[in-house]
């Protein structure tokens, strides 16, 4: 009997390029359907689900959340700039600022933030030779939501230096600190899945590079 007389059941195979197109290859995976966390959201209903899902935001699917990771890069690198300034303030006992204060506060700003474009660009080449396709959009997205939570504690040290508590300097460290577990997460989570020694490596380079850039300043 003819293949005309014996047509296929209808939706038969129908869904299969679409669900394909949702992948790029062995990386990230693009929320295509827009449902889900990131479809349509405001930075600050962004920042509430990082703090409700994490999991969600940080699994490997591009949710088009570019734009507001790298908010929360910028606003760390300011962050950090400003607690350097704001630590030489709460430091002197003369009056006035000085201008040299400033210049400090923005090179230790600058001795993270140029580390951090290295690592977005290391990540990317390292995954692409382990044949894992993820896209630079992919880790400016998930990096970023990683250094919300470094901001948050950055931005809280801040006042509390101000006013002289002494406990700033631990939110202040501790903000430093889960820069470089984002730096860890993202190398064992997705451009070197369960290798240990890779995440360690991406960590202390990371580490290493920014004393060697304020070393350099």
């Amino acid at each position: 009997m003819s293949e005309e007389n014996n047509p296929e059941p209808p939706g038969t195979d129908q869904q299969e390029p679409d669900e394909q197109a949702q992948e790029t290859g062995r990386g990230d995976r693009v929320d295509t359907a827009g449902g889900g966390a990131g479809a349509g959201m405001s930075y600050p209903q962004y920042l509430a689900a990082l703090y409700k899902r994490p999991d969600e935001l940080l699994d490997d699917t591009t949710r088009g959340l570019k734009v507001f990771g790298l908010i929360n890069m910028g606003a760390l690198v300011v962050l950090i700039a400003l607690s350097s300034f704001v630590q030489r303030i709460a430091m002197t006992t003369t009056s006035g600022v000085r201008f040299s204060w400033l210049v400090n506060g923005i090179k230790f700003g600058l001795s993270f933030a140029i580390p951090i474009a290295i690592v977005l660009f290391a990540f990317q080449w390292y995954a692409k030779r382990q044949e894992r396709e993820y896209s630079l959009d992919f880790f400016i997205e998930k990096f970023g939501a990683a250094m919300a939570l470094p901001a948050v504690l950055v931005a809280i040290a801040i006042p509390l230096n101000l006013i002289g508590v002494t406990m700033h300097s631990w939110f202040r460290g501790a903000g430093l600190f889960f820069i470089y577990i984002g730096v860890f997460l993202m190398s064992y989570l997705f451009i070197a899945p369960q290798r240990l020694k890779v995440a360690v490596v991406f960590t202390l380079a990371f580490y290493f590079a920014y004393r060697l850039i304020w070393l350099l300043m």
